[in-house]
């Protein structure tokens, strides 16, 4: 991937209003871009969750204006289908916790903003050149996640505030592939409401290339959740420093072996 790519990724963020928002992730570096997932056909619980919002199970609350959001969006963007190999309740835990899976790419090296956790289930995001954005895990559920997020971004250091709300779903099922090991299969879908303003800017300003930038930027939030789960199977060397101390020992899979601090190295205590 090229440095214009990666510009082109931003741009799309921002005038989607998206940047850095529905749990703060930008354009990740070039080598992360480039990470190759292995895909893999699970041979277990391998159909996704329906495409439905639970709203009956989603705290009052949030309800009318998830609604609002999910009927009538501005933009409705979805991710491909990927399958990976990972373990599936690490998978589940990064899913859980976005600052500290942002906090783990960062120190990879990835271009990730710092995410806060104001409470249990709430996040919070905020720039003074770019704005503020607010989300919480509005429903959990085996297969499924969903955000709702909203606050003011910028498009442009020059530009006004704007004002937007957002709803992502993150369909996953586990499983295994081929060879039996443990595997995931997911797919997230996004949907965005602002003011018409700033719709009909972004489409001038990107015109026919705004649907690809957002299909891109989608399938950055996919990797930002499952990149690292992959990682800790695949190539568990390169994450061991970033994920001792953070991930929980009984999640981490089996090759994943953290440096005791006598510089003993050994499996996590907790696995089965």
């Amino acid at each position: 991937m090229t440095g214009e790519v990666e510009v082109d990724l931003i741009m799309c963020a921002r005038w989607g209003i998206l940047l850095l928002a529905v749990l703060g992730v930008a354009a990740t570096t070039t080598r992360a871009q480039e990470e190759t997932v292995p895909a893999g056909e699970p041979v277990e619980a391998n159909q996704l969750p329906p495409l439905r919002v639970p709203l009956d199970e989603i705290p009052v609350s949030y309800r009318d204006k998830i609604r609002a959001v999910v009927d009538k969006p501005t933009l409705a963007r979805a991710g491909i289908v990927e399958t990976f190999s990972c373990r599936p309740e690490l998978y589940t835990w990064l899913l859980d916790h976005p600052d500290k899976t942002s906090s783990m790419w960062r120190k990879l090296g990835a271009r990730c903003v710092a995410i806060d956790e104001v409470r249990p289930d709430s996040f919070a995001w905020s720039d003074p050149d770019h704005g503020y954005v607010n989300y919480r895990l509005v429903h959990r559920s085996d297969g499924m996640r969903i955000w709702f997020a909203e606050g003011k971004v910028k498009a442009a250091a020059l530009m006004p505030a704007t004002g937007f709300q957002a709803v992502l779903m993150a369909r996953y099922r586990s499983g295994r592939d081929g060879d039996g090991d443990p595997a995931v299969r997911h797919q997230y879908h996004l949907f965005l409401k602002t003011d018409g303003k700033a719709a009909a800017l972004a489409a001038r300003l990107l015109g026919a290339s705004a649907p690809k930038l957002m299909d891109q930027f989608v399938g950055q939030l996919q990797m930002f959740f499952q990149g690292l789960a992959w990682l800790a199977e695949d190539q568990p060397g390169r994450v061991r420093s970033v994920m001792q101390g953070v991930v929980p020992d009984a999640l981490a899979p089996v090759a994943l072996m953290f440096t005791t601090p006598q510089g003993m190295t050994g499996l996590p205590g907790n696995l089965p």
